[in-house]
């Protein structure tokens, strides 16, 4: 999150090459993101929330997405 070049940073910590420091030096959303979460009751991802308020955590195939957004679903 404190990097100026944010992709090239995720890109060497993902290659194994650079770990991030402990504590991050910027403002960052993660406690945020973290907080909402616990909120709502999102303990894993991924997790759908549909407008309807229907919840479906885990992976799901793209025809259960379709029929869910289309209000076909059981």
């Amino acid at each position: 999150w404190c990097s100026a070049d944010k992709i090239k940073a995720w890109d060497d910590y993902m290659g194994g090459k650079v770990r991030p420091s402990a504590a991050p030096t910027c403002d960052n959303p993660v406690d945020k993101i973290v907080e909402f979460g616990r909120k709502k009751n999102i303990n894993g991802t991924p997790t759908l929330i549909f407008a309807n308020g229907d919840r479906v955590p885990g992976a799901i195939s793209a025809a259960q997405i379709e029929s869910l957004l289309s209000g076909k679903a059981n």
